[in-house]
């Protein structure tokens, strides 16, 4: 495996696993559950900043941020910031396979 395919595998990855995870914050945040927010936000912040998703991992910070301290108040709202950035990167950024 060459470095341009073990890249496109990470990237692909990260456009798969992404969603996924904003889905189980999501339903973390239904739970009341913070200390699974901050994992799961702080994951996603450490590997959307990586792949230059940075509106995505900044709205994680802040996120992982607020749980941190055991609260959720205005933590539905993360979504907002973070969905839109999130489309736009996965379409611009997926990984593209040579034949």
């Amino acid at each position: 495996m060459g470095d341009a395919e073990f890249v496109a595998d990470l990237l692909e990855t990260f456009t798969t696993d992404a969603p996924a995870m904003m889905s189980q914050i999501d339903s973390a945040i239904g739970n009341a559950d913070a200390g699974t927010v901050r994992r799961i936000a702080h994951t996603l912040k450490s590997n959307s900043a990586t792949f230059g998703a940075l509106a995505l991992s900044e709205a994680c910070r802040e996120l992982e941020h607020v749980a941190k301290e055991g609260h959720l108040d205005g933590a539905p709202a993360w979504r907002k910031r973070s969905a839109p950035n999130t489309s736009a990167y996965a379409s611009n950024s997926a990984p593209r396979r040579q034949a």
